[in-house]
């Protein structure tokens, strides 16, 4: 039986026109025919017919009464295919725009370019090895199809010229009183015939030139994203940095190419506009030629300057951008801390920087504007000036406007080459297919061999030392793993702890390659049996620390690019405990997410993270910490359903400060200053003497494994609560959002932008003098021409020299216009600094100021964007697919070992180019539209120059015409050939340019947060007591209709330790977000008092400033660690140091080098995640003067030893010997709100606040709440304590609640 298939496809004609092609498929006793129709063509009743023939012929009988639909397009054939031509027919002809479709290459595809360029880079450094130069191979690669350009350059010049001369012997005419009209015919009709040449090629030039500037800025954007995924973590430049590369440096490519050629062009155009001036004024040309000579030494020496100036320029860009990045990134911790002023200023300051070097620029490239060429002596008749005009004309645009501009750009293209060059030539990541070490009897001890029996070794470390690749090929390496041993096999798990900064996460990207082995022997099995016969690669997954998740549905980021599997996904949503969250959510899967996730919270993102890994079904899992995010009843789940569940036939490698989970593990790996201390079952690590850590786990060893039980977040649920279990808010974060879309605006811009973009940078005085400069100094001009035009005239009638006051008027004239030049030129750009310093610090400061949700709906990149360079729609457009071009470097950057760990770096750089791409066509577009508009234009002054031309050889007797008045006349004529369309296309690019500022200015007026102050400041001191009053304080999340908070009244007197508990989704987070207003509470006053001020009267910074918070997730900020502690050093050194001290820093930042002046990367890449919160929790112990202290779960990512001691030191129980034992807490009389997920960490606190659902269901001291009666349904804290198993656990809770419950009656 047959069967008939249609279906539509998308192909790319010669046009870049997209159009449908109709694929028919027959199968028919399992053979299949494919008919591809050739193109779309529209809906005729005549084809209708012949279509239906042609289906008949191809297709069974009962498929020859297919119609088309009404008003449905119509597939034709390939006429060819159906000819009755058997030549053509039976020798496949009509195959043959196929082939020549399938051999063509897109040559401005983004993929293309960046092969091109790569491939001539390499062939460079092979060339020169250390002496290659980037410029060198670009010169190789893309010179043949620039030099196209400059030939036709050439022939522009030489049109140029013939116009000048042709008009010359035009004016010969009009000087011999007796030439026939003919001769005037026939040199009008050359002149016009030449000045439509002209149009003609220069468009051709110019569309060259800037297409190779084009590929040259798309190949080298593709060719930084292929190198980001190749670079080691290590050698991650920061964010700004590449955001930099490729917004800034990569345009001076663009901008360079329509000059560049005028750097040889503009000295031979010169020499040939001599030879041709001596022809007509003899040996005065000499000077004038000379005059022009001279201007190449001055624009060599203010190229020097400009080389010295961009560099200045792109090195305070970089720190700006860097800043900038970093502040957007943290923007929570600015926030929070009230940092916004201060960094603001910081930024500020660096832009100040830039702009003092561009301003220097611009006062230089305003001399090169002014500069224009003069010439005098000799006889002067018509024909003669005016020639000499016209050729000083070529003379003067060349060599003081383009060779100026080819000076300028190219001195920063060769500025860029360098610094892309530093960039390409960091070293990168190798992956060999089969990593097995060389020696034969390492590899037959652990059975290491290329196809492997279920259960054998996949990894094997053996006095391995690894370190991180260094930015510098000639600098040493220093290891920070030494004398690894240790090995995995199929079937396994392998837990890894031991403390802060001992290595763990560096050693799973040792097993991933980001690192490099200096010393031992390793092998990563890198195939597998798969089979009897086959193998294949063997696959890893890795879930990072710090969870990265991509923008896009939550679906998205489980697949992560794999095939969709409805049975296997939702067993892995089960298994990592996501099926409630799902659940909660609109819609449930294809909910949209945040960039990096933030509109989930840290637990939600945790498990999603993990849910991809196991999603991957891969065959080695790399798991740091994935349970420290989650409470530990999750944990328990996630461990026993997932890694232990359906992972249980996986090799996996888990780091974790989850000790109760390390006793499940077949093995136990102890690291202990990157070194291994012990290795084996949990019972031999326990008894090892030689490390330190393992009296952690002795310690930890005569506890029951069940005292995790007793955790916060997993109280039970009320029957009430489970009937309303669906309200219940996600995760304590905000309802999830989608990411805003980023509109286009259409239409003209308004006259509104002009004024605001000009009113930003002058005021109505300096904005007069501008327009009066402009108009004094375009009549300047005019009027020297005109007295030119007298001038000639005179000799002509007077038969000798005129008198001397005609070339002293004229020089005079000249110098007026001279300087009136260059003062327009100068107050131009200096109003436009202005207004780009006014605009860009007014929406600095307006993003700064805007709440939280603004930047969880806009992502990082999109906001880098304007902070960055920034017809009419068209250019709108092209600026909206722009902004993902730029959002996808920070996330990648970010993600950068995940990727690699998923062999994820194809997909991703083939989703790059479909954006690159994407941009790329509207960027074609808007070339291919500003050289058809100026075509057009000139070919209208090409007709005017041709009606002027020979109206006035006709008219030549009855208007009495004098060979001043038509040489003027024509002058001014032939320049309307360039100025008409350049007039044209500046006022588009002008309104173009104008599209930036609107977005800019979009910006500026951004919906605030409240206030930074106001009129009601509280005392210096304030809060001095720490007395905390909130009544009836809800709060909901802005476009959410639920309140996340309700009805919460509670009273904290000064100095009271209160913990908040409660299980996900109870609101923990929201409350501490309503005490900084980074959502406003309900009602709006009258909510929250602390110290009888109400926090709704008085300025964020004044609230936030006088609250230290230890938030959960930490961010460090790129620089050293003196600037992360104390950023604006506020502090002495000793002061520092003693907070070191107090979160078990110290001694790891004293055996540094560089001291508190160690250097912290983007984000704190190279510090590992707990020391990063440890890092914050000095941060804050540094605020030690305010009286009211937050902590959101301030030592979750570090190990049981480090979170006693920190624990110990907020509390002020230091052991005994140590170096301070006294007795004073460091949060001594404070006020204290902490929340967390273990009950040790808050059962010795004066009161516990209960929330469930957003609403407070307990309030009172531990003590008082266990003595409710466990059937009570409102007691939620003692039905928690009384589902711990063990008994010993749940009296020592007790006896501690009861103990400071005595201690507080006593005080009393």
């Amino acid at each position: 039986m047959s069967q008939i298939k249609i279906a539509e496809t998308e192909f790319l004609k010669e046009d870049n026109s997209k159009h449908l092609d109709l694929v028919i498929e027959r199968e028919t006793d399992n053979k299949t025919t494919l008919i591809h129709s050739s193109e779309l063509k529209s809906t005729q009743k005549k084809k209708s017919s012949k279509f239906r023939d042609y289906l008949a012929t191809i297709l069974p009988r009962d498929y020859s009464s297919l119609k088309p639909a009404e008003n449905e397009d119509l597939i034709t054939p390939i006429p060819q295919r159906v000819s009755k031509n058997i030549f053509i027919r039976y020798t496949f002809n009509y195959c043959n725009e196929l082939i020549k479709r399938g051999a063509r290459r897109d040559e401005d595809e983004a993929a293309n370019l960046a092969n091109r360029i790569l491939n001539s880079w390499n062939n460079e450094v092979k060339r020169n090895g250390k002496k290659a130069k980037l410029w060198r191979a670009m010169v190789r690669e893309f010179g043949f199809q620039y030099s196209l350009a400059g030939f036709a350059y050439f022939l522009e010049s030489v049109f140029k010229i013939l116009e000048a001369v042709m008009l010359g012997y035009l004016l010969t005419y009009f000087q011999t009183l007796d030439a026939p009209m003919s001769d005037g015919l026939i040199y009008s009709a050359i002149l016009s015939a030449v000045v439509i040449a002209h149009a003609i090629v220069h468009h051709v030039e110019f569309w060259l030139a800037m297409r190779c500037g084009m590929q040259l800025r798309i190949g080298f954007i593709t060719t930084i994203y292929q190198k980001c995924l190749k670079l080691s973590i290590s050698h991650t430049s920061s964010t700004g940095l590449i955001v930099n590369l490729v917004s800034n440096d990569v345009q001076r490519f663009e901008d360079c190419s329509p000059f560049l050629h005028f750097i040889w062009l503009g000295p031979l155009e010169a020499i040939l506009v001599w030879v041709f001036m001596y022809l007509q004024i003899g040996i005065s040309s000499v000077i004038a030629i000379a005059a022009v000579f001279l201007l190449i030494p001055v624009q060599g020496a203010i190229a020097k300057q400009f080389r010295i100036l961009r560099e200045q320029a792109v090195f305070h860009r970089d720190e700006r951008i860097r800043t900038l990045s970093d502040s957007l990134a943290g923007i929570n911790v600015l926030k929070l801390y009230s940092w916004e002023i201060p960094f603001v200023e910081r930024i500020t300051q660096k832009r100040e920087s830039e702009l003092s070097t561009l301003n220097r620029a611009n006062y230089l490239k305003s001399f090169n504007d002014a500069l224009f060429f003069i010439s005098s002596g000799g006889e002067f008749t018509s024909s003669k000036i005016f020639t000499t005009i016209a050729l000083t004309q070529v003379v003067r645009l060349s060599m003081t406007n383009f060779f100026s501009r080819a000076v300028q750009y190219g001195i920063e293209s060769i500025v860029s080459f360098s610094r892309i060059q530093e960039f390409l030539s960091l070293t990168e990541i190798t992956h060999s297919e089969e990593k097995i070490s060389v020696e034969e009897n390492f590899v037959n001890k652990y059975d290491l061999k290329v196809v492997e029996p279920e259960g054998k070794t996949l990894i094997a470390f053996d006095n391995s030392s690894f370190a991180w690749q260094s930015t510098s090929e000639d600098s040493e390496l220093k290891p920070t793993l030494q004398n690894i041993s240790f090995h995995l096999r199929a079937n396994e798990v392998v837990g890894i702890c031991g403390p802060v900064g001992s290595g763990k996460s560096s050693l799973l990207h040792a097993v991933l390659d980001e690192m490099e082995r200096v010393e031992g022997q390793s092998a990563i099995r890198r195939r597998i049996s798969d089979g009897k016969t086959s193998t294949r690669k063997v696959k890893f997954a890795y879930v990072s620390q710090s969870p990265w998740i991509a923008s896009g549905t939550i679906k998205d980021n489980i697949l992560f690019g794999s095939d969709f599997d409805e049975n296997w996904f939702w067993q892995v949503v089960k298994a990592c405990a996501l099926e409630t969250d799902l659940n909660l959510f609109q819609n449930r899967e294809n909910t949209l997410i945040g960039e990096r996730g933030v509109t989930l919270s840290g637990g939600q993102r945790a498990r999603l993270s993990l849910a991809r890994a196991v999603y991957y079904n891969a065959d080695i899992y790399l798991l740091d910490d994935p349970l420290s995010a989650v409470d530990t009843k999750v944990g328990r789940h996630i461990f026993e359903n997932c890694i232990n569940g359906i992972l249980r036939n996986k090799a996996r490698l888990l780091v974790t400060h989850q000790l109760q989970f390390i006793r499940d593990c077949d093995k136990v790996l102890l690291l202990e200053n990157g070194k291994v201390t012990s290795f084996g079952d949990f019972e031999t690590v326990v008894k090892s003497e030689n490390s330190k850590f393992a009296d952690v786990l002795r310690d930890f060893s005569k506890k029951d494994k069940d005292s995790e039980e007793g955790d916060v977040d997993s109280m039970p649920i009320s029957t009430s609560e489970k009937k309303d279990d669906d309200k219940i808010t996600v995760e304590d974060s905000s309802p999830a959002k989608e990411i805003i879309k980023e509109d286009s605006a259409v239409g003209n811009i308004g006259l509104e932008i002009y004024t605001k973009y000009f009113a930003s940078g002058t005021g109505i005085l300096t904005g007069t003098c501008l327009v009066l400069l402009l108009l004094i100094g375009e009549c300047s001009l005019v009027i020297t021409d005109w007295w030119l035009s007298r001038w000639t005239q005179q000799s002509v009638l007077s038969g000798h020299a005129a008198p001397a006051f005609y070339p002293i008027i004229f020089a005079a004239l000249v110098i007026f216009a001279l300087f009136t030049s260059i003062a327009r030129a100068f107050l131009f750009y200096y109003i436009g600094l202005r207004s780009s310093r006014k605009l860009f610090s007014s929406m600095l400061n307006a993003v700064m100021r805007s709440p939280m949700s603004f930047f969880q709906f806009n992502p990082h990149g999109r906001l880098m964007k304007y902070f960055m360079l920034t017809s009419r729609q068209i250019k709108r457009i092209e600026s909206i697919t722009r902004s993902p071009v730029y959002g996808t470097f920070p996330s990648t950057l970010e993600g950068l070992s995940t990727i690699r760990a998923f062999d994820a770096e194809d997909r991703f750089f083939k989703t790059f180019v479909k954006t690159q791409n994407q941009n790329t066509q509207v960027w074609f577009m808007f070339l291919s539209t500003s050289r058809w508009l100026g075509l057009r234009l000139d070919f209208m002054s090409s007709c005017f120059i041709l009606l002027v031309s020979f109206l006035a050889v006709l008219l030549r007797q009855s208007l009495n015409l004098t060979p001043g008045i038509v040489g003027l006349l024509l002058s001014y004529t032939l320049q309307l050939i360039g100025l008409l369309q350049w007039s044209v296309r500046q006022s588009a690019e002008v309104e173009n340019m104008m599209v930036s500022v609107e977005r800019v200015l979009e910006y500026t007026s951004l919906e605030p947060e409240a206030p930074a102050f106001t009129d009601i400041r509280p005392p210096e001191f304030w809060p001095d007591h720490g007395d905390i009053n909130i009544k009836n304080m809800s709060l909901t999340y802005p476009k959410t209709m639920k309140p996340a908070l309700t009805n919460i009244t509670i009273h904290l007197k000064p100095g009271q330790r209160c913990g908040i508990v409660g299980r996900t989704g109870a609101g923990k987070s929201s409350f501490l977000q309503a005490i900084f207003r980074l959502v406003e509470p309900e009602p709006a006053s009258g909510a929250i008092f602390i110290d009888g001020i109400d926090t709704s009267t008085i300025g964020l910074a004044d609230l936030r400033s006088r609250i230290s918070i230890i938030p959960q997730e930490p961010f460090c900020f790129r620089g050293t660690l003196r600037f992360n502690i104390d950023p604006f050093s506020r502090y002495s050194d000793q002061e520092l140091w003693k907070a070191l001290d107090a979160v078990e820093l110290k001694h790891v930042i004293e055996a540094m080098p560089e001291k508190l002046d160690a250097p912290v990367s983007e984000n704190g890449g190279n510090w590992s995640f707990g020391e990063r919160q440890l890092i914050c929790l000095a941060r804050a112990i540094l605020r030690l003067n305010t009286k009211l202290i937050v902590m959101d779960e301030a030592t979750s990512n570090v190990d049981l030893r480090t979170d006693e001691l920190v624990q110990n030191a907020i509390r002020g129980r230091r052991k005994v010997g140590d170096a301070d034992d006294s007795k004073d807490s460091l949060f001594a009389d404070a006020t204290v709100i902490t929340i967390a997920h273990r009950l040790q960490t808050v059962i010795d606190f004066d009161c516990l606040m209960v929330l469930s659902g957003g609403s407070l269901v307990e309030f009172g001291s531990p003590w008082e709440l266990l003595q409710k009666d466990p059937s009570d349904e409102s007691a939620w804290f003692r039905r928690m304590v009384e589902e711990i198993s063990n008994e010993e656990v749940k009296e020592g809770l007790k006896k501690i609640a009861f103990e400071k419950f005595s201690e507080t009656k006593m005080k009393r």
